[in-house]
């Protein structure tokens, strides 16, 4: 079977009359050549340090197109044998010809390699190319994820493939997904009280003593917008029918299994081992306010590992108890959430309206004795009176030649 490649690499010697300008005007006369490039090794040495002989290394690319062997090797009258096949691809064959992955061998210049394409460009280009497979594949084994992603991918490359950085991200996931078999251990904890107690603040507490980030879930129709697999996820200020209809809720406080979530692009999944949900309600209170003609209260309390009744001065925990059917406390511990904000620096201190206002009266008030001049709202006309004015037409008003 005879001999076809692609792209192949053919050596020429110097010592046989072949010089850059033959090369050139060779492989210009041939129609089937799309691209080449030629590089002369003069400083090459064998083994045992004597000179090799100098030689060109010429890259032949024949686009679509695939000649016998023997009808190169006729080109430059040379034994078949002469003409290689490539087995990597171009950019590796390039660089092989500055010795650029090889410090011990002479470094040839890559301004002195002659080519009918820009070399240089073509190979920041590939360079580029791979950069970007790495980091994409990175995003697919889970080095790189949605929480650390700006440390590893710069704006502009993101920008430009946010697709497949996105499509990574979701094959990491459905490997997780696999792996765990859908299984997915988390804790569920429902901290419910009036405003201003602290519920939101005690989450971010907890998430800063593990150094885990959190996601609090946003307003509107997509909660999980911007959901990036934080490992801790806040079900903010949850309120009956919004945005969870109780069967979502069982499906998302599901301790043991994963759950893919609803958002506006593409469905996530919650990949959180923990799960807080603040509330004004209480389970109890909560579950009340649905009309579960097929669900039982019962099937949320089962879920929830902890409920937490947030006061000012203290929290009550308390667990639910299958077999008696009711929440039972279970210790009262103080809430830490007013020493610690005791430990912040002091805010801004409040506007005092009537000593900023008098403030900026006394640096502007007029100088004793001054009188504003009265203005005279038609000077052209001393007659004239709001009722015989135009005011549809400013006085003195030119009419414009607009273009449109």
């Amino acid at each position: 079977m005879s001999k076809r490649k692609r792209h192949v690499e053919v050596v020429l010697y110097m010592e046989d009359g072949w010089t850059y300008e033959k090369i050139v005007a060779l492989m210009e006369s041939k129609r089937s050549v799309k691209e080449f490039a030629a590089m002369l090794h003069d400083q090459d040495v064998n083994g045992d340090g004597t000179p090799k002989k100098p030689h060109f290394h010429i890259y032949i690319n024949f686009g679509g197109s695939a000649p016998e062997f023997k009808y190169i090797a006729a080109w430059f009258n040379i034994p078949e044998s002469r003409v290689q096949k490539i087995k990597t691809n171009k950019p590796t064959v390039l660089r092989y010809y500055t010795h650029e992955n090889e410090p011990y061998k002479h470094q040839y210049q890559l301004e002195d390699m002659v080519a009918n394409f820009d070399v240089r460009t073509f190979l920041k280009e590939h360079e580029q190319k791979a950069s970007v497979n790495k980091l994409i594949q990175q995003c697919a084994d889970g080095t790189i994820t949605p929480l650390n992603y700006t440390e590893h991918i710069s704006g502009s490359i993101y920008a430009a493939n946010e697709r497949k950085i996105q499509s990574a991200w979701k094959y990491a996931s459905d490997l997780r997904s696999i792996a765990s078999q859908g299984t997915c251990e988390r804790t569920i904890i429902w901290l419910h009280g009036a405003t201003m107690v602290g519920k939101g603040e005690l989450c971010k507490m907890v998430a800063r003593s593990r150094n885990l980030p959190l996601y609090f879930t946003s307003t509107g129709k997509d909660p999980f917008g911007e959901y990036r697999n934080e490992p801790i996820a806040v079900l903010d200020d949850l309120r009956p029918y919004e945005p969870f209809t109780f069967a979502e809720l069982l499906k998302i406080t599901d301790p043991h299994n994963l759950c893919s979530v609803k958002s506006r692009y593409r469905n996530k999944e919650l990949v959180c081992p923990l799960i807080f949900i603040t509330s004004p309600l209480s389970p109890v209170e909560f579950a009340s306010r649905y009309n579960l003609e097929n669900e039982s209260a019962a099937q949320l309390y089962r879920r929830l590992a902890e409920v937490w009744h947030v006061t000012q001065p203290a929290i009550n925990i308390s667990k639910y108890n299958v077999d008696m059917g009711v929440f039972v406390n279970t210790s009262l511990r103080p809430n830490p959430v007013p020493a610690y904000l005791a430990t912040l620096a002091p805010a801004l201190p409040a506007i005092d309206g009537d000593e900023v206002l008098g403030q900026l009266y006394r640096t502007y008030v007029p100088t004793p004795g001054y009188i504003p001049e009265q203005q005279t709202l038609f000077p052209n006309d001393e007659a004239a009176t709001p009722e015989s004015v135009d005011t549809n037409t400013p006085p003195n008003y030119e009419k414009e030649a607009l273009p449109f």
